[in-house]
């Protein structure tokens, strides 16, 4: 693999990084929100899908 290629590799590598570690955040924040709120409110990939859709539009 050339180093091009792998530094794009890496790069694309770091974004997926950074969308999942958003996607566990959120998520995480929805249950501790309910848990301490007593609310049934989810944030599954329904939801994680339109925030991303939202951020990238």
């Amino acid at each position: 693999m050339s180093k091009t290629a792998r530094g794009a590799l890496e790069a694309e590598w770091d974004r997926c990084r950074w969308l999942w570690n958003e996607c566990v955040a959120k998520s995480k924040a929805m249950y501790l929100h309910n848990k301490a709120t007593g609310e049934r409110q989810t944030c599954g990939p329904v939801q994680l899908a339109a925030m991303l859709s939202q951020a990238l539009a």
